[in-house]
């Protein structure tokens, strides 16, 4: 149960980085997520590209790479998914001290981004406690 929901969680945000990441490359000043580039007033970023390559090239791949290791039932997921779901939430702080809480989507990612993290540390607690003792 709790890698299946990881496995899907992974793969939406993945999905869901990339999306972004693009309409960030496409439109830097925000418009296609409804995002205003004066939020970004007094951050070192002029508009959101930076932060759109940064979704697709690290946190899509990472989302992708979590779910597939997950998927195949290698011993390195949880651990992935774990350190994904950390990354996601200090991105989020990070996103959230520059800009604030200013748009709709961030209530929902501060509940999912922890429930990610949450998420891989249960597999991961779960997997090192079946593994035989030394």
């Amino acid at each position: 149960m709790l890698r299946a929901a990881s496995i899907l969680l992974h793969t939406f945000l993945a999905v869901g980085a990339i999306a972004a990441g693009q309409a960030f490359a496409r439109h830097p000043d925000g418009r296609d997520l409804a995002m205003d580039v004066r939020w970004l007033d007094g951050s070192p970023f002029p508009d959101y590209r930076i932060p759109g390559l940064f979704l697709a090239l690290v946190i899509a791949p990472l989302n992708l790479a979590s779910a597939l290791l997950l998927w195949r039932r290698h011993r390195g997921g949880p651990a992935l998914a774990f350190c994904t779901g950390l990354l996601l939430v200090v991105w989020l702080a990070i996103q959230t001290a520059i800009i604030g809480l200013r748009h709709s989507s961030q209530a929902l990612w501060w509940i999912v981004f922890p429930l990610v993290a949450l998420l891989g540390w249960l597999q991961l607690r779960d997997r090192r406690g079946a593994e035989p003792a030394r």
